[in-house]
């Protein structure tokens, strides 16, 4: 049996070769570890854009930050990239702190209108983490 994720599979990196990415849920575990392999195993990619919520006086921004500098989900890229991995992220990443139950994703009509002029990908992994919410939001 194949590995479902193959790295050496020059499809899946000539698909991704150039490409500008938008993920959502990168605070979740999927997004994470998904965000994490892509860095590791596909550089051809050219950037990601990824749309997360700031909480608790820290903004979306300095909440990825956390994440990349303590989930063990990235702690292949820390090894192998060293102090070069914050390189790395402000090279591929561009982070957004939007809500995404909001109109336009919660983004700005300027950012809603740059991003889907640039956008080659949307990579959707977020959901409602509330397992009794209004059922308008759940919509």
């Amino acid at each position: 049996m194949s590995p479902v994720f193959d790295p050496n599979d020059r499809s899946i990196r000539a698909t991704f070769a150039g490409k500008h990415l938008l993920l959502t849920g990168v605070t979740g575990f999927l997004g994470k570890v998904w965000l994490s392999m892509v860095l590791d195993r596909l550089p051809e990619v050219r950037k990601i854009t990824v749309i997360a919520r700031g909480q608790k006086g820290q903004t979306a921004a300095d909440r990825f930050e956390k994440i990349y500098e303590c989930s063990p989900a990235f702690r292949p890229l820390r090894e192998k990239h060293g102090l070069g991995l914050r390189a790395l992220i402000a090279d591929k990443i561009e982070v957004l702190d939007a809500p995404l139950s909001k109109p336009l994703c919660g983004l700005s009509k300027e950012d809603a209108a740059r991003i889907m002029a640039d956008v080659d990908c949307v990579v959707p992994f977020a959901g409602l983490v509330d397992f009794e919410p209004d059922p308008r939001m759940a919509i």
